[in-house]
């Protein structure tokens, strides 16, 4: 929490980033409300207005904008290789603060679970392909039995469509060929049942 005893502090890190060096805990956060003071509040509400004030800081930075483009009128334009080593010059002097704050450690632990999430999607996504590729073949072979299903369907159709089939029925159903045929059909279907009562029995001994 800014507090007129820190203002100047916290003003030179712009109160930003580099000026968070505790972890975004419930307790820690609790605590800094906690202190609040309307008093003091109002003293850094003051402090802002006289030492923040927004065209000062349109002219700093106006000024900034204004030196360096006089500076690459009097100077070789920056080659990207230099451009390249400033940046790195910026990073080295903010990363050992960073490095010191406790944010790198709660910013490593979201990374994990981060890692550790996507690495769990990718096992489901695999694991919905593979149902996926099972399930097109389960529909493909019911396709197929679907098929020759209806294959088997019209080849009966036909065969009943035909005389060989007509004349058979009618060969078969006629009073003749039942007197002669009858006795013997009616054997080997009892001999059937009898063969079936036996493994029956023999189950259940």
């Amino acid at each position: 929490m800014v507090t007129s005893e820190n203002f100047a502090a916290l003003r030179l890190l712009n109160v930003g980033f580099r000026s968070l060096s505790l972890p975004l805990e419930e307790d820690l956060l609790v605590a800094e409300i906690q202190r609040y003071d309307a008093a003091d509040a109002a003293a850094v509400s003051r402090l802002v207005r006289e030492n923040c004030e927004l065209k000062a800081a349109v002219d700093r930075i106006v000024n900034v904008y204004e030196r360096v483009i006089e500076e690459a009128r009097d100077g070789p334009v920056a080659t990207a290789l230099e451009c390249g080593r400033a940046v790195t010059r910026y990073l080295e002097q903010s990363a050992e603060q960073y490095k010191r704050s406790t944010l790198a450690e709660e910013r490593l632990r979201w990374i994990q679970r981060c890692a550790a999430a996507e690495r769990a999607l990718a096992e489901k996504q695999t694991e919905a392909v593979k149902a996926g590729r099972e399930l097109s073949c389960a529909k493909n072979l019911l396709a197929e039995r679907d098929r020759q299903l209806a294959l088997l369907r019209r080849e009966n159709a036909e065969m009943r469509a035909s005389a060989t089939w007509r004349w058979t029925q009618a060969v078969l159903g006629s009073w003749p060929v039942k007197r002669m045929l009858g006795p013997f059909i009616r054997a080997i279907a009892n001999r059937s049942q009898r063969a079936v009562a036996l493994q029956r029995d023999a189950a259940a001994r």
